[in-house]
């Protein structure tokens, strides 16, 4: 090999390495911001003797105790995220970050409902600033997530909450940003490159989820629950 070809080859594989550091890295905020919303000081109307007779399934946490509907929530709601992590990496390392929009545009919302392969779940992410019109929260919903932003105002983490009625449970779970998600959610142009922000236009545009700072509250986890 000349001189010349084995620089070339050498900056080439230089350039690889940085690739796949990149990606990893890209990767691991993935995890971790798919991965920020976590069971502290949730508050729970506990179901009567009755309810908890009904019930037509238990499940028990790694200490074999009875879960709560608001942890079973919980955990739905990890299952889903890491899923669409899974599935988010995948697109990234394929098709970039503009490519990953493209996937989650047309795929988050069916995975989202197929990774809870339960009849009696059911379990969607809205917000107040919605991407997808689809993801539009209803009253009680808005209600939550209005008392979680104030939370978050006054340096409170906002808490998972269970609403229960005779017949089922429905767990609200927060999610707060982090750097990695003002990558799509932050300030054009600041926080957004200027191609990722074409294509969110090109994608939907109806967009409110622009303007996000680091810990502020992006929407939330809504698990509903047969009782």
């Amino acid at each position: 090999m000349s001189e010349a070809n084995y620089c070339l080859s050498l900056r080439a594989n230089k350039i690889m390495n940085k690739t796949l550091l990149f990606k990893a890295a890209l990767a691991a905020a993935i995890i971790v911001g798919l991965s920020n919303c976590a069971i502290t000081n949730s508050r729970e109307i506990l179901p009567t003797s009755k309810q908890m007779d009904n019930q037509k399934s238990i499940q028990l946490n790694a200490q074999g105790e009875v879960m709560s509907k608001l942890e079973q929530g919980q955990q739905y709601v990890n299952a889903t995220q890491a899923n669409l992590g899974k599935n988010l990496i995948q697109a990234i390392t394929d098709r970039g970050a503009v490519g990953a929009l493209e996937f989650c545009q047309v795929n988050a919302i069916p995975l989202t409902e197929r990774t809870v392969k339960n009849s009696m779940v059911n379990i969607k992410r809205v917000s107040d600033l919605n991407r997808n019109p689809a993801n539009k929260p209803n009253t009680q919903e808005l209600e939550y997530i209005i008392k979680s932003k104030e939370q978050l105002k006054n340096n409170t983490q906002p808490s998972p909450e269970l609403i229960k009625s005779e017949n089922k449970s429905i767990g609200y779970y927060p999610i707060t940003t982090n750097p990695m998600c003002l990558q799509c959610h932050g300030t054009p142009e600041q926080d957004i490159k200027s191609n990722t922000l074409k294509k969110i236009q090109q994608l939907y545009p109806q967009d409110k989820a622009l303007g996000y700072g680091n810990n502020e509250l992006r929407g939330i986890w809504v698990v509903e629950m047969k009782n």
